[in-house]
């Protein structure tokens, strides 16, 4: 029997099997726990955005975490990354926004920009 493995997308695997010339299964799996935005640790006031993300099996520093407003999808508004000690989790955290604005929040690879891990929309308080 012959068994291959190929990875095809980050964490992601497709087992191909093969016994005596002939291919006789293929099953994909994988290992990768997305990246998951705590909602117990929301804090948004109306000019304000503060939460707590677990990782899952995304590294630290392959990403960035931006706010993008409804009205004005170009203006981008990098936010604060604080790594919580001694857990997989961290602390997004931006001040001065927009009363009673739509944002939506967007946690993508900072190396490649088609990569978005997560997206969260909410509204600040007017």
């Amino acid at each position: 029997m012959t068994i291959i493995i190929i990875l095809w997308k980050i964490s992601e695997y497709r087992l191909d099997l093969s016994q005596e010339g002939y291919d006789v299964g293929s099953i994909s799996f994988s290992y990768y726990r997305p990246m998951e935005l705590i909602l117990d640790t929301l804090n948004i006031t109306s000019t304000s955005f503060e939460a707590e993300v677990e990782l899952g099996d995304i590294q630290l520093d392959t990403f960035s975490a931006f706010l993008i407003p409804e009205d004005n999808q170009d203006n981008e508004l990098e936010l604060e990354i604080i790594p919580l000690d001694n857990s997989s989790r961290i602390l997004l955290s931006i001040g001065d926004l927009m009363n009673d604005t739509s944002y939506t929040l967007q946690l993508r690879d900072s190396y490649r920009s088609t990569t978005v891990y997560l997206n969260y929309a909410f509204n600040t308080l007017a």
